[in-house]
């Protein structure tokens, strides 16, 4: 998206008149009703808009190319179907709410708490023998209803039990505590490899 650079353009934005009611454009009824004027405050106000959709999404503003709203979009926005190839990282300054998405995940070593992989997850405290707090950082979960789903490598033992801990307390929305334990008897043991993601919104 260009900016007009004809001569009688203005080097600077002008400041708008003040706002009027918000209305709809009229060719008008002659001797009846006026048609609309279009003032140059609209027209650099739809300039402005379409020119940073252009920018946010890495365009540089040309003259002669026609679709680079197209393109910014495109490169703004994943599509819902087929495979797509996103460049570099995007980020939102308020993220749409989905509660079918994973919201954090992470792997760690039971053994000690020590993080191997994470997504929104700020630590991993360590309570005892498989016994873990997982920490998220502020604003990942907007409430408690958020979803667990747990796995365990340790070719030693076949069958561990992932258990939310029964103490009150222990679910906030920045805190998860977690056991794990054999199933059956539900004796606690630290996992080499503990996994967990967490839906919700």
């Amino acid at each position: 998206m260009f900016r007009i650079d004809d001569p009688s353009a203005a080097a600077a934005l002008p400041a708008p008149e003040a706002a009027g009611t918000e209305g709809y454009f009229t060719e008008g009824n002659p001797g009846v009703t006026a048609a609309s004027l279009v003032r140059a405050s609209f027209l650099n106000m739809i300039q402005e808009e379409l020119r940073a959709i252009t920018v946010a999404g890495g365009q540089t503003p040309s003259k002669t190319t026609y679709n680079q709203v197209l393109l910014a979009l495109q490169a703004l926005f994943v599509g819902l179907s087929g495979n797509q190839t996103v460049a570099g990282t995007k980020s939102f300054s308020s993220p749409p709410i989905a509660k079918n998405i994973v919201k954090a995940w992470v792997t760690f070593d039971g053994a000690t708490g020590t993080i191997k992989g994470s997504h929104n997850v700020s630590s991993v405290t360590r309570n005892s023998v498989g016994d873990y707090n997982v920490n998220f950082p502020g604003g990942v979960f907007a409430d408690l209803n958020y979803c667990p789903v747990g796995s365990l490598n340790n070719l030693s033992v076949n069958s561990v039990t992932m258990d939310l801990n029964g103490v009150p307390t222990s679910q906030t929305t920045n805190r998860l505590r977690t056991g794990y334990g054999l199933s059956g008897t539900y004796t606690l043991v630290d996992m080499p490899f503990v996994t967990v993601i967490y839906l919700g919104s």
